[in-house]
């Protein structure tokens, strides 16, 4: 008859041996390949680049491969496509694809505030003085674009006071201002807590 020593042994080997069982993986596993795509290299996908480096990923089995899409709509758009696993975009992209027929959800936020920041060129002291200039935006139907159009009603102007432009991502932007091809554009590299 087992006593009790045995039987709590029996039951703690039981669990030792479950737990590396669980924990085990071959040396020589595959990893499986995700790729996920940003809008473009901002401040809010620091942590996956963190996490990739830090070795997190590999330590789940993932190998995960971080695309700079140059832009949120083209990236929301891979996605749907299947050409990309994942996608860090803002709504408006999910909004405007699932409006034409596609099937993406939303399965996590960063913020509960826009993160984009107004820039203009040398020279512009006034909203008023926006009108008619180039505003550049990454693509149209973009984050970018639906952010213009909620700064444009706040500084008392409208889409069709001025030009929108398509410059792709917040380097492009960045770079049309400061050649002044652009008056103003918006980048996601700020944020308005």
């Amino acid at each position: 008859m087992p006593t009790k020593i045995y039987a709590r042994s029996v039951r703690v080997c039981a669990a030792v041996l479950a737990l590396v069982f669980v924990g085990w993986r071959p040396a020589t596993a595959q990893l499986v390949e995700v790729k996920a795509g940003i809008s473009d290299p901002v401040n809010t996908v620091l942590a996956w680049y963190m996490a990739r480096d830090a070795g997190f990923y590999a330590a789940q089995g993932l190998k995960v491969d971080i695309i700079n899409m140059s832009g949120g709509s083209r990236g929301a758009a891979e996605l749907q496509a299947g050409r990309l696993d994942v996608m860090h975009v803002g709504l408006s992209s999910v909004i405007r694809i699932n409006r034409a027929g596609g099937d993406l959800r939303s399965i996590g936020s960063l913020s509960n505030v826009i993160r984009f920041t107004f820039f203009s060129a040398p020279g512009i002291k006034t909203a008023a003085e926006l009108k008619g200039s180039v505003i550049g935006v990454s693509t149209f139907g973009s984050e970018s674009d639906s952010t213009v159009t909620l700064a444009l009603a706040r500084l008392a102007l409208a889409r069709n006071d001025v030009v929108l432009k398509e410059y792709g991502g917040g380097m492009r932007r960045l770079d049309a201002v400061k050649s002044a091809r652009s008056k103003r554009r918006r980048s996601t590299s700020r944020s308005r807590a």
